[in-house]
């Protein structure tokens, strides 16, 4: 007679060994992102894709053998983080798991509306004059380097020269600005999650973000400047937000609220960002000298991917490790040695 687990069982088993292979995929993208920031070349990229193979081959079996059922919070959490840190990695030619050109195009669209009908989409500090920010429409450069301005003293990220996007970011890759809602997000997630607040730290590591965001855009795509400077700067509490339950952008919403509407500070480091990218070049200098001119003082790409990925180990390692992780390690959360 053939005997069956008990449904809940086999679901606790299936949620411990999709959590664990979530972990594992997650720390093998961020210690290849950690290693390339540090400068050590690799030739293993092709390890970073098999853990991620075995989190797609078992989502499968997961959906199948648990049909409407989707996992507790922190297996949900870890899931979205994987997602957003293979999004970025993938912006490099790590492996192949970009989106394809019409999905990016459809994600792009969504983006652009929805900042549009952020209140922040129009804000700008009262002493920016709008009127004479630079427009002027850049030939895009799929080959231009940020990297290669940065003062000779920082580190680079040197990726395999067999990389297919190597340091070029093409423009049918996702581009930080395509990646920043999936930042938002995770964050937002890990606010509700912890139930905690925003803080100043995550607040300049946002606007950084952002920064970077616009920067990328024109020097790299040749985006108009005024345009990608709304969208990227559009993030903050908007009380007409009409946003969806239990959807991100209502989550995002939520992290910006404060007691009296705007969280606190926020107003004041994103405007203080704004002010530090705003496109009008000094007399005599062309936009993108002087952007080049901004990378290699004030917005190092590499200082900003430092933060970037410490703030995503932060995030992984905020968690309860998975229990097989645990019992590989011979040390259970709430057992004592003998137990364990």
């Amino acid at each position: 007679m053939e005997r069956c687990a008990d449904p809940l069982t086999q679901l606790q088993i299936d949620e411990a060994i999709l959590d664990y292979l979530l972990y594992t995929a997650i720390k093998a993208v961020l210690g290849r992102l950690q290693s390339a920031i540090l400068g050590h070349e690799s030739k293993d990229n092709g390890k970073i894709g098999f853990p991620l193979q075995l989190v797609d081959l078992f989502l499968v079996i997961f959906r199948s053998v648990h049909p409407g059922h989707h996992g507790n919070a922190d297996l949900l959490f870890r899931l979205r983080l994987l997602r957003f840190t293979s999004l970025s990695a993938s912006r490099f030619g790590f492996f192949h798991t970009l989106p394809t050109f019409s999905a990016l195009q459809d994600m792009r669209k969504r983006q652009c509306d929805q900042a549009k009908s952020s209140q922040s989409y129009n804000s700008f500090p009262d002493d920016l004059d709008t009127t004479a920010l630079a427009d002027s429409f850049l030939s895009p450069k799929p080959d231009f380097d940020t990297h290669k301005h940065e003062q000779d003293h920082e580190p680079r990220l040197d990726l395999d020269p067999t990389s297919r996007a190597s340091r070029h970011i093409s423009h049918d890759s996702p581009s930080l600005l395509d990646t920043l809602p999936g930042f938002m997000a995770i964050s937002a997630a890990q606010i509700m999650l912890q139930a905690t607040n925003i803080t100043d730290v995550w607040m300049r590591l946002a606007a950084g973000y952002m920064s970077h965001a616009v920067v990328e855009q024109i020097l790299v795509y040749g985006i108009s400047g005024l345009e990608v400077l709304r969208q990227a700067f559009a993030w903050g509490f908007d009380k007409n937000s009409k946003a969806g339950e239990g959807s991100d952008e209502l989550q995002i919403n939520a992290m910006f609220l404060g007691e009296d509407g705007m969280v606190e500070g926020w107003d004041d480091i994103r405007d203080a960002h704004i002010r530090a990218v705003q496109l009008i070049p000094p007399a005599n200098a062309s936009l993108q000298s002087h952007l080049e001119t901004l990378i290699s003082n004030d917005l190092p790409p590499t200082v900003f991917e430092q933060h970037l990925i410490d703030f995503l180990w932060g995030l992984l390692n905020s968690q309860p490790k998975p229990l097989l992780v645990q019992i590989e390690r011979g040390n259970i959360d709430g057992w004592n040695r003998k137990e364990s």
